[in-house]
């Protein structure tokens, strides 16, 4: 009894890594792409390249990788984040 309650729970535990939403999208995220501290000064004169975060993160945010190759976080509700993103899809097109 008790090790078919200790399988029933272990496939549950599996089943729950690989659950997805409506979207198909996985409801677990890689933390590790995620924001969670944010840069509040402008450093978009040090940025070398930029990145959204995924949907499925808590914060909308942007990973900014600088020209000294460290990582920082820019929250998406900062106004210089969101002039940067604007300007650098500008530049795309």
């Amino acid at each position: 009894m008790m090790s078919r309650f200790l399988a029933v729970l272990a496939a549950l535990l599996l089943f729950g890594l690989w659950a997805s939403d409506v979207d198909g999208k996985s409801v677990i995220h890689q933390s590790s792409n995620c924001c969670y501290q944010f840069v509040k000064r402008n450093i978009s004169h040090l940025v070398r390249s930029y990145k959204l975060t995924a949907s499925s993160c808590p914060h909308k945010a942007v990973r900014f990788t600088l020209k000294g190759g460290k990582t920082f976080c820019g929250s998406f509700q900062d106004v210089w984040v969101q002039k940067y993103v604007m300007e650098a899809e500008a530049k795309k097109k």
